[in-house]
C-alpha cells in the first residue's frame, strides 16, 4: 500500500477548515493519506471527518493544533484498520500525545460492521 503525506501550514487563520454542513471523507483502499498540520498552523472542524478503508490520518506534531468544535465529528468506518491511529500514535513524527482538542457536543465514533 502506498502512503501520501499532505502538509498544510501557514501563520494566518486555519490551515484546514471543515465547516458545519461539510464532510471530509477519506476513502481509498490502495493509498493512505496523512494530512499533517504544520507547527504554527491550526484547524477548525465543526463539520464531519470520516476515515475509511486505509490508515488515513490527521496529525500534528504540536499539541493543540487540531480542534474539533461544537457539532463536529470524527468517525472511522467499519473498514478502517484496527491497528491505525486516526490522530497518529505520538512517535517518530507521527503526531504527538494530546494534540487534539475536543469541545462540547463533539462526537468521536468508530463504525461497526
Amino acid at each position: 500500500m502506498a502512503s501520501t503525506k499532505l502538509t498544510l501550514s501557514g501563520t494566518l487563520g486555519n490551515a484546514l477548515t471543515i465547516a458545519s454542513g461539510s464532510t471530509l471523507y477519506l476513502d481509498n483502499a490502495t493509498n493512505d493519506l496523512t494530512i499533517e498540520i504544520g507547527d504554527s498552523s491550526t484547524t477548525a472542524i465543526t463539520g464531519n471527518v470520516v476515515l475509511d478503508n486505509a490508515a488515513h490520518r490527521l496529525i500534528s506534531n504540536t499539541a493543540g493544533r487540531i480542534t474539533v468544535g461544537s457539532g463536529g465529528s470524527v468517525a472511522t468506518a467499519s473498514t478502517y484498520p484496527a491497528t491505525a491511529y486516526a490522530f497518529g500514535n505520538g512517535t517518530g513524527g507521527n503526531g504527538v500525545a494530546a494534540l487534539s482538542s475536543f469541545r462540547a457536543a463533539v462526537r468521536i465514533s468508530t463504525a461497526t460492521a
